[in-house]
Order: C-alpha cells, then sequence, then structure tokens
C-alpha cells in the first residue's frame, strides 16, 4: 500500500502542476505577489477552486501565502522540464529520439534547458561550493551549460566554460550577467584545450550520459589540463557502495533511457577504478542534503 500511495500522490501531483501551468498561474506568480481572488480573475478560475489548487501547490513547496499575498517559492523554473512528455516504451526498444550523448542531439537539448538545469541545480551547488573553495583560482567548468557549479564558488575564482557553440550562445548573456567568464566552444571530446592549466576541474553532471569508455577518455582529457596537485571534481549522481536500493536513483536511471543510448547511473565503484585508471586519487566524499542530491566525489592529479 505504502508504494500505491506514492504512484497516487505522483500521478495527482503532476496533474496539479499541469493544470498550474495550463491556466497561467505560474507564469503571474513568477511576476509578482497576488491575492487568491485576483488570481481567480487573472486564470480564469471559481475562486474556492483557484484556492484548492494554491493550497496543493503549498504543500508541493511550490506557493506559499505572505502579507503580499501568494508568491512562488519553489523550483517553478522546473515545472515545465517535469511536464515534458517522453515515450520510454520506444526509447527502451530502439533508444532515444534525441540522444543527449550526441553532441548534435546534446545541442538541441542543452541550448533550451541549460539556464533551467543551472537554476534547478543551484541550491546543491551552493551546498557543494565550500568543499570546491579554496582549491586555486583557475577553475574549468566541462560540459558547463549556465555554470551553476563554477558560478558557486564566487569571486575567488577565474572560471572558464566548455560547452557546444549552440548552448554558449544560449547562455552566454544570463552568465555574464553574473560573473566574468572565459568560453571555450566546441565538443568535450576533441576541441583542443590548455594543458597543465587549471587548478580546479569540474565535471558535473555528465558522466551519466556516457559509456565507461567514453567517461575514461573525458577523465584523461580532464586529467591532462589540470596542474600537478590540483584537482577534478566529480559531480554527479551516484549508487555509493553497499547503499540500499533508492527510489530517486532508479527512476533517475530509468529516466535516461529517454535521452541517453549509453548512460545510466554508476555505481561509486565503476567512478573510483576510472579514477585510479586515469592517475587521481579521491580525497573527498560529499552527498548534498539538499534536492536533487548529488555526489561530489574530488580527486588530486598526482
Amino acid at each position: 500500500m505504502k508504494g500505491a500511495q506514492f504512484l497516487l500522490d505522483a500521478r495527482l501531483a503532476l496533474d496539479v502542476l499541469s493544470a498550474a501551468d495550463r491556466i497561467g498561474l505560474f507564469a503571474a506568480l513568477s511576476e509578482r505577489p497576488f491575492h487568491a481572488d485576483a488570481l481567480s480573475r487573472r486564470c480564469d478560475l471559481v475562486p474556492s477552486r483557484m484556492r484548492r489548487l494554491l493550497r496543493a501547490l503549498e504543500v508541493l513547496s511550490l506557493a506559499q501565502f505572505t502579507e503580499r499575498g501568494w508568491i512562488s517559492c519553489g523550483p517553478v523554473t522546473a515545472v515545465r522540464g517535469l511536464l515534458v512528455e517522453r515515450d520510454l516504451v520506444a526509447a527502451l526498444r530502439s533508444g532515444p529520439a534525441v540522444d543527449a550523448s550526441v553532441s548534435e542531439d546534446a545541442a538541441v537539448l542543452y541550448q533550451q534547458g541549460a539556464i533551467w538545469l543551472a537554476r534547478m541545480m543551484a541550491e546543491p551547488a551552493a551546498e557543494l561550493a565550500p568543499s570546491l573553495s579554496g582549491l586555486g583560482p583557475d577553475v574549468l567548468e566541462l560540459g558547463a551549460g549556465a555554470m551553476p557549479w563554477g558560478l558557486a564558488l564566487g569571486d575567488e575564482v577565474s572560471l572558464t566554460g566548455v560547452d557546444l557553440p549552440a548552448v554558449v550562445h544560449a547562455v552566454r548573456d544570463w552568465v555574464a550577467n553574473q560573473a566574468d567568464v572565459s568560453w571555450i566552444e566546441g565538443d568535450l571530446f576533441t576541441v583542443p584545450l590548455p594543458k597543465d592549466h587549471f587548478d580546479l576541474v569540474l565535471v558535473p553532471n555528465l558522466l551519466h550520459l556516457f559509456s565507461p569508455s567514453r567517461n575514461e577518455a573525458l577523465l584523461r582529457r580532464a586529467v591532462a589540463v589540470t596542474r600537478r596537485g590540483g584537482c577534478v571534481a566529480i559531480i554527479d549522481a551516484l549508487r555509493a557502495d553497499g547503499e540500499p536500493a533508492d527510489r530517486s536513483r532508479a527512476l533517475y536511471d530509468m529516466s535516461l533511457a529517454s535521452r541517453t543510448g549509453e548512460g545510466r547511473v554508476y555505481d561509486e565503484a565503476e567512478l573510483r577504478n576510472w579514477l585510479k585508471t586515469v592517475g587521481l586519487t579521491p580525497t573527498t566524499r560529499v552527498r548534498t542534503d539538499v534536492s536533487p542530491r548529488m555526489d561530489l566525489l574530488l580527486a588530486v592529479c598526482t
């Protein structure tokens, strides 16, 4: 019964999100505070039903009532991403229609979603920032998108981001409003990168997209650009050694089938083997408390 209740709650939560998005409620709350009656008029909804919808959003931590009225208070920017329909059956049988492990497809996916992803990862990035601070001034973020992990380190570092030209074009102005960033445009696996140049290389939310052999190749590239004694930081959703079955990671692993033909959620033991193979020594392991829960594995380049 516990599992059945979770499935029912998940289904009803998606219905609430879809309704709020379709009537324009999220758009309204992103502008300014509103009282329920004003929202009812704007969204053309009976006041009593608007109040019920607002209460449902409140328990989902997506809306909050203040003295100024109702405001958005959660990851509202993630809602449209949650509502995108994916044909999982077709992906399981034939592979994903759009494959994030392929550069051309990744450009399409992430030029549209990079800023949304950065906003969704802002809290985990802030929680991990203290573990990444003080490791040196020159920081490279691979597959940077809108650079949530690098930006969380603040003004103490000089940031360089690597991503596909279409993605850089989509995020450049948004990132520039927050920090002065240098960009290297091109494919992660082939674009020329400066050797032995960076104190810290971030590899965030990438490994789950690729096969083990490509991940090892990517980590070799990370080592090549890191100064001796510098660090490579892997940030991803991992299965920890000996960890019991985790619902969120199991469902996330399944969802990856709809957008990558190569990747999956990897075991920490697999990652540690790759690190050893490419000459990295793991030093720090952290899992965030905030959602989405992310794992940091920090390794030294020796």
